[in-house]
């Protein structure tokens, strides 16, 4: 139940901040989104169907979703394509964007 309902949030979440995006528009005028994923332990199991549910959203309702693990991946130049980031079952630990 608690997996449902996390999942839930994040979507409603997520459809909130894409209709209020404006800028950062990806392949063929459309908005993007960047997934980031990375856990240090423990790995929830529902973190690929909560990608799959947001590239469906992406797809349904016109913006494109990019995903990563990687820490690195979080400088200005990477950042400045995306119109939102959603932080997807990341471990709780200021470290997890660090390698």
């Amino acid at each position: 139940m608690k997996t449902i309902y996390g999942i839930t949030c994040l979507l409603c979440v997520t459809l909130v901040s894409l209709s209020m995006l404006s800028g950062c528009k990806g392949s063929k005028g459309k908005a993007r989104i960047l997934i980031f994923s990375r856990t240090a332990g423990y790995h929830h199991e529902s973190i690929p169907t909560g990608i799959k549910a947001i590239q469906k959203l992406g797809e349904k309702n016109n913006f494109d979703v990019d995903t990563t693990t990687d820490g690195k991946y979080f400088t200005d130049d990477s950042l400045k394509h995306y119109a939102a980031v959603v932080f997807l079952n990341t471990t709780d630990t200021a470290d997890v964007l660090l390698d």
